[in-house]
């Protein structure tokens, strides 16, 4: 099939290439592959991009921005983007354009472990305050799995106890 017209090729092999495509639905038996000849690969609904991965031609980055709804023809200019660079460096950012409001929220049905390879740091940098907030009422220092400290409620009464030698005892 030569495609004529409609810009749609098929090749011996099976692989379709199509210039413009309109359709409800893509049904492929097995694997789907979209091979962009250019570093973007868009979504669009109704003329809206709605989302965008982006992969730059040098190789060293590869992105995933998902924009707000209604944000019309060019994509909103708030966001959503996983950015993956060299060595698997990830950055997770959000973009309220118009105010600072992209908040960034965890929500998970079990538990969330945020965990850093051996001998690296996890920073938390505030522009304000740091909130912990605990339901049951005490927060654990450990090191090593060692508790060396703790914050304590009970009704009106609170508690910051700090172990000597790391743990080791409560004098």
């Amino acid at each position: 099939n030569d495609g004529g017209d409609e810009g749609i090729s098929i090749a011996d092999n099976g692989d379709v290439t199509v210039g413009s495509l309109i359709t409800n639905n893509i049904s492929p038996a097995g694997t789907l592959t979209i091979d962009a000849a250019a570093d973007d690969i868009k979504f669009v609904r109704s003329g809206d991009l709605f989302g965008l991965f982006n992969s730059e031609s040098t190789g060293s980055t590869t992105s995933l921005t998902i924009f707000e709804e209604g944000g019309g023809g060019s994509g909103s200019a708030d966001f959503c983007k996983i950015l993956v660079e060299e060595h698997g460096a990830t950055t997770i950012s959000t973009v309220d354009d118009a105010s600072n409001l992209a908040h960034l929220k965890f929500v998970a049905d079990g538990y969330v472990n945020i965990a850093s390879s051996s001998f690296m740091p996890i920073t938390l940098d505030a522009g304000t305050d740091i909130k912990l907030d605990a339901a049951g009422g005490e927060i654990y220092f450990k090191v090593s799995n060692t508790t060396f400290g703790e914050f304590s409620t009970a009704g009106s009464y609170s508690s910051l106890i700090l172990y000597e030698d790391g743990g080791a005892s409560a004098d």
